[in-house]
């Protein structure tokens, strides 16, 4: 089990509605150089890709789920901010890659 650090360098926040592309960027940060993050996952209407990637990614404490029910993305990307801790954020929705190398 990976530990979370109480004060990651970056937060990384990702937003999805309906889960798609969820696994495949979650896998792209998790493969990542850089270790020193957490990942805040907020999504909307849970679909089998989201259950698939909190089965998952649940043994990693930096990955966070969080369900929002609100009307839109910039809602989601806001509640993901208020769970963040990170010294800096960034934004990756799913279906984005993260670059290996940072």
């Amino acid at each position: 089990m990976v530990k979370k650090n109480l004060s990651p360098y970056f937060s990384v926040i990702t937003c999805s509605k309906y889960g798609e592309g969820l696994l495949r960027t979650l896998k792209s940060i998790q493969s990542s150089d850089f270790q020193d993050y957490e990942v805040i996952i907020v999504y909307g209407k849970a679909k089998s890709e989201v259950f698939a990637a909190k089965k998952e990614f649940l043994k990693d404490e930096r990955f966070q789920f969080h369900i929002d029910h609100s009307s839109g993305i910039y809602e989601a990307m806001n509640l993901g901010a208020k769970f963040s801790a990170g010294r800096f954020l960034t934004f990756l929705n799913a279906g984005e890659i993260g670059r290996a190398h940072v």
